[in-house]
């Protein structure tokens, strides 16, 4: 009867297996799961111009649905960071709406669905939005300026407010820098003070710090005249940032120089989303 072969190398690979079977199905168990597609997250805003003050409402939908889950609102601030306003919860039908108050200027928002039930994190399509408003040109410090005197005014018998007064080919320029503005206006007219006749043709101008014109316009104006709301819009949508806007006054009645002759530009102001 022959001798039983040794079993030495069928054992040690039975316990290697053992051994390497453990460690095998720790690392299967331990590794991350690998996100799948991400979500995708959309925004629009029910308005991309506004007057400042106004409000809109920014909806959006996130795809594949994940209702119940909330997405961070946000908006870029002036360091150029994103700051999360709001965190509302999507819903049923994985969209979510937002009513918000856009800051003066220009206002960037993008809403962020973070990674989630397999899938990865998304970020919306940024959405600027424009609020205009009237910017007062009172206290602002003049470029240039000829025979400019500035106070409170009455015209036919009203009392304005703070404005400025230009004598015979008198002018004042603003420049507007970075003001990003399309329009400017003044409540015009002669002063009661002035002598009876005084009449004045009035320009407002756009003008570039090279001197293209920009687009002007004229108006005359009378004592007695009831004061008005004189408006100029620039020859182009936004101006640039050394773009200057003027005013100017030239006396048509051919009367002699005094000085309670002259022409009101009441609460200038210029129209910018900035």
């Amino acid at each position: 009867m022959s001798a039983p072969r040794p079993r030495t190398r069928r054992l040690g690979a039975l316990v290697a297996t053992l051994l390497v079977a453990p460690l095998l199905a720790v690392s299967l168990t331990s590794a991350p799961a690998a996100a799948g597609a991400p979500y995708v997250v959309t925004l629009t805003s029910s308005n991309s111009t506004i007057t400042y003050g106004a409000k809109v409402t920014l909806r959006g939908k996130v795809s594949p649905a994940a209702d119940g889950q909330r997405v961070k609102v946000q908006r870029r601030i002036e360091s150029g960071a994103w700051a999360t306003i709001a965190t509302p919860r999507l819903s049923t039908s994985s969209t979510y709406s937002l009513v918000t108050t856009p800051s003066k200027g220009r206002t960037s928002y993008r809403v962020i669905k973070s990674a989630s039930n397999g899938h990865a994190a998304d970020a919306s399509p940024t959405v600027l939005v424009k609020a205009w408003r009237w910017r007062t040109l009172v206290g602002v410090a003049p470029k240039a300026s000829n025979d400019l005197r500035t106070g409170t005014y009455a015209q036919d018998g009203f009392t304005h407010g703070a404005g400025v007064s230009l004598g015979n080919t008198g002018y004042v320029q603003w420049r507007v820098i970075s003001w990003r503005c399309t329009r400017a206006r003044a409540v015009v007219g002669v002063p009661d003070t002035a002598p009876d006749g005084t009449t004045y043709n009035g320009v407002i101008s756009w003008a570039e710090d090279d001197g293209d014109d920009l687009g002007d316009a004229e108006f005359t104006m009378r004592k007695y005249d009831s004061p008005r709301v004189f408006m100029m819009n620039s020859r182009y949508s936004t101006l640039v940032a050394d773009d200057t806007v003027q005013f100017e006054a030239y006396r048509a009645d051919g009367g002699s120089a005094d000085s309670s002759a002259r022409l009101v530009f009441a609460a200038p102001a210029v129209y910018c989303n900035s």
